[in-house]
């Protein structure tokens, strides 16, 4: 299934191990009607994203349960002809995955395990997945059966893969966990268990190609912890207060950033309480962002505006997003914000990078990301983690 979000970002780095495409002794090898052993005849045709037909489009068939390269002696490999089209025999017992890859285009194929198969489909971008795994150990080992794919799973339980071929996607971890990824496949996700055993001040950061993943939220002295029957635990900031800190590279200087909070105000005809209330060490707003009193209100350099919004009465996902030009604000998948703000691609003079200030708030879950993020699509989603 698809969760989020929270791809979707202390460093982390994911090592892989991919067993591509290419070639490599013990395989079998079939191409136009050459068969390789009495079984299951298959006939696969390729095309391109216009219609054309793919011609020599390399294909590996592997047992759907193939987590690395150890059986490599029972895949088969083929080649498109001219109509596009590959036929091949496999054995009659067991599932079997079909990987198509022609320069940057490829797609994955479950072969349906009949007499005589055909299947058909179209090459599209191959896509690289990062995310995280909430609940995982370093060290522990994600892998996408039928690619012969794996990963180690690095701090915060960050994982990435690259070069991926579109089509539905298992994942799995040792443990026996194991997830479905539906095409086409996201950029990035944030994988969790009912079992998991949830961190206090979590947020993930991804810094360009390289995710990262820290605890650099520090909750203020006067922040007490609660728990909501429909929402689970949550922290609160009472009037008057600030719920925390975010330290280390949230909203890095440079480029672009978002910052996603499922929250509720506790005091909703109260406004503004400044979601984020950034500013440099002669305690000068650099960027505030806040909501309440039917209002949503920004304040940056030679700016102070306001815009009526209805404020949620309940729980609700605030995401403000910035792509270098222009701070978008949404809440409940809805735009709410568009502000050019070019004054913001330099952000090193900000010192302090504070949330809820003013207090008056409860903070379920938070992600950052020195990205930009479509805000709708990340309210859309459900909660990726909650304190």
């Amino acid at each position: 299934m698809h969760l989020s979000g929270f791809c979707h970002r202390a460093a982390w780095l994911a090592a892989l191990v991919l067993a591509g495409c290419g070639g490599g002794g013990g395989d079998r090898v079939a191409g136009g009607n050459v068969g390789t052993e009495a079984g299951n005849a298959v006939s696969a045709r390729l095309v391109h994203a216009d219609g054309r037909s793919a011609s020599g489009v390399s294909l590996v068939v592997r047992p759907a349960q193939a987590i690395d390269s150890s059986g490599r002696s029972a895949w088969v490999r083929a080649v498109t002809d001219s109509q596009g089209v590959a036929r091949f025999e496999l054995p009659q017992d067991g599932a079997w995955t079909l990987e198509a890859r022609l320069g940057d285009d490829g797609v994955r194929l479950e072969l349906p395990q009949t007499a005589m198969a055909e299947v058909s489909d179209t090459l599209r971008d191959l896509v690289r997945l990062e995310g995280v795994m909430l609940g995982a150990d370093s060290g522990q080992r994600v892998v996408l059966p039928g690619l012969a794919r794996s990963a180690v799973v690095g701090s915060g339980g960050a994982f990435r893969f690259e070069d991926l071929p579109q089509g539905r996607t298992p994942v799995q971890l040792a443990d026996g966990r194991s997830w479905t990824l539906n095409a086409p496949l996201p950029a990035s996700v944030v994988l969790s268990a009912p079992t998991e055993q949830l961190r206090l001040a979590w947020w993930a950061v991804l810094s360009g190609t390289a995710p990262v993943v820290g605890s650099g939220l520090v909750f203020d002295s006067l922040v007490k912890p609660g728990v909501d029957s429909s929402e689970g635990s949550f922290q609160e900031a009472v009037l008057g207060s600030t719920l925390g800190r975010l330290d280390g590279a949230a909203l890095s200087n440079a480029g672009a950033f978002s910052l996603s909070m499922r929250l509720r105000l506790t005091s909703p005809a109260i406004g503004p309480i400044w979601l984020l209330d950034a500013g440099d060490s002669a305690d000068k707003p650099g960027l505030r962002i806040g909501v309440g009193g039917g209002k949503i209100r920004v304040v940056a350099s030679g700016l102070d505006t306001a815009f009526a919004v209805p404020t949620p009465a309940g729980w609700a996902t605030w995401v403000a997003g910035f792509d270098g030009k222009w701070l978008v604000v949404w809440s409940g998948g809805v735009e709410r914000v568009r502000l050019e703000l070019p004054g913001l691609a330099d952000r090193t003079g900000w010192t302090r990078r504070d949330l809820g200030s003013g207090g008056g708030m409860q903070l379920g879950a938070i992600l950052v990301w020195d990205r930009f993020a479509d805000g709708a699509t990340v309210s859309a989603r459900p909660s990726v983690h909650r304190f």
